[in-house]
């Protein structure tokens, strides 16, 4: 079976219970990378997916939230761009400082988010977390000297 599969099944917004389905046979296809670099869960964020596909990727494959693709994106800054709230939320709670991660441009989950003009509840949000998670990092920077 080509597990590059399950990327097409993001894609194309395929049922949550088919997609669970592949995964309980194929769970490696969660770690397959796109021709871009992307992970299924990049897909799944840019493709707008439902919470619980985002949420069953994440529990199948948790690094998925930090890897970067050729561009530099984490699913983050892809969910920024298209994904809701909820979905957003989510990945950072899995790994708050991922909204620190810059692409290759400089941008941040937040300058995305921007860029699009997504809505005031998603830029407060990351802005409060963006900020939350910076000063975690500093002061465990600052502790570590």
């Amino acid at each position: 079976m080509d597990t590059s599969t399950l990327c097409l099944l993001c894609y194309k917004g395929t049922a949550l219970d088919s997609i669970s389905f592949f995964l309980q046979q194929y769970p490696d296809a969660a770690k397959v990378l796109t021709n871009l670099k992307g992970t299924p869960l990049h897909v799944a964020c840019w493709n707008k997916e439902s919470l619980q596909v985002v949420q069953l990727l994440v529990e199948v494959y948790p690094q998925a939230v930090q890897i970067q693709d050729l561009c530099g994106e984490s699913p983050l800054h892809d969910a920024c761009t298209y994904a809701s709230l909820d979905v957003i939320r989510f990945l950072t709670m899995a790994k708050q400082w991922v909204c620190l991660l810059q692409d290759d441009r400089g941008k941040l989950p937040l300058d995305m988010a921007k860029e699009e003009n997504r809505n005031d509840d998603i830029i407060e949000f990351l802005t409060t977390i963006t900020k939350a998670a910076a000063s975690v990092l500093t002061e465990k920077l600052f502790k570590s000297k």
